[in-house]
């Protein structure tokens, strides 16, 4: 993932923390633990579906339990948006391959071997 959407990603987390109702300090960086921010598991998990809301990806009830500091929600977030970079690719890929303009019909090879051993 490239810089800037590292920073994209890292901004947003921050500031959704920084923005939770129980978070009483106004300076975030990453390393920090949640713990000492008072996130809970609920405010965890409301951290978690904001950011799902911001960046139309999906983060599981695990991932949410695993979130220990701010780096871990940075993380998983950026995780999520190189797995759907990664599916774009694909489907972009598999759009391109037209499988109806390849002329590897069966039969055509059939009659070509049989033509060969014939001679």
């Amino acid at each position: 993932m490239n810089g800037s959407n590292r920073s994209t990603v890292t901004d947003a987390v921050i500031k959704l923390v920084t923005e939770n109702p129980m978070v009483k300090i106004d300076h975030i960086e990453a390393p920090m633990l949640l713990a000492e921010l008072n996130v809970d598991s609920l405010e965890k998990l409301s951290i978690a579906m904001n950011l799902e809301k911001a960046f139309d990806l999906e983060i599981t009830g695990q991932e949410v339990e695993d979130f220990v500091t701010v780096s871990d929600i940075i993380s998983c977030v950026d995780q999520g948006l190189a797995a759907q970079a990664a599916q774009a690719l694909t489907d972009e890929t598999e759009e391109d391959i037209n499988p109806d303009s390849l002329d590897v019909s069966s039969n055509d090879h059939q009659a070509s071997a049989q033509s060969q051993h014939a001679t």
